[in-house]
């Protein structure tokens, strides 16, 4: 590949759109562009980005709370469980999202009483979201350009499970550096 070819958007077979490389859908018009003309993977490591799928992952079950719950509540929830996240659900529906980052920069050093405060006022609501057949490539992706650690796995707006960073580097040494 030719350097000015690196920077080149990759383009939907379907409608023309640009998409981010490595994408599974076009966002345009969701053609699947997972069996869409790419290079075969030239290495190991390569071929377990670009095609192994979230689920291949074990993602683990997700966390949940919901909206009218206290921030004390769903924090302490974290700590037992020892997870960075917790999706909000309501009506089996994921409807936000509250990291260790929400904690940081949404609670701490406020005047917040944690006991009383809904977790809906601090949350996240417009969460990024996957499927579990979406590949590992499109996460890493997905949590580079939008600088998150966490991203819920759905099914029809349902959370099904929780791909992290180091679940995904994980993966990626367990299946492509031994």
């Amino acid at each position: 590949m030719a350097p000015s070819d690196k920077n080149q958007a990759t383009v939907c077979p379907s409608c023309s759109a640009e998409v981010i490389p490595g994408s599974d859908f076009c966002e345009e018009c969701g053609m699947d562009l997972r069996d869409a003309e790419r290079k075969e993977p030239e290495s190991k490591l390569h071929r377990t980005i670009m095609t192994d799928e979230l689920s291949a992952l074990d993602p683990p079950e997700p966390v949940t709370a919901r909206p009218d719950e206290s921030i004390a509540s769903v924090i302490r929830k974290m700590i037992d469980r020892n997870h960075g996240a917790v999706c909000m659900v309501e009506d089996d529906e994921l409807v936000g999202i509250f990291t260790e980052r929400d904690v940081l920069l949404r609670v701490a050093g406020k005047e917040i009483d944690l006991e009383n405060t809904p977790i809906s006022e601090v949350m996240t609501r417009d969460v990024v979201t996957l499927k579990g057949s979406s590949t590992l490539a499109t996460a890493l992706n997905q949590m580079a350009v939008a600088g998150l650690r966490h991203l819920p796995l759905v099914e029809n707006n349902k959370p099904i499970g929780i791909t992290t960073v180091r679940g995904a580097l994980y993966h990626i040494y367990k299946n492509a550096l031994r």
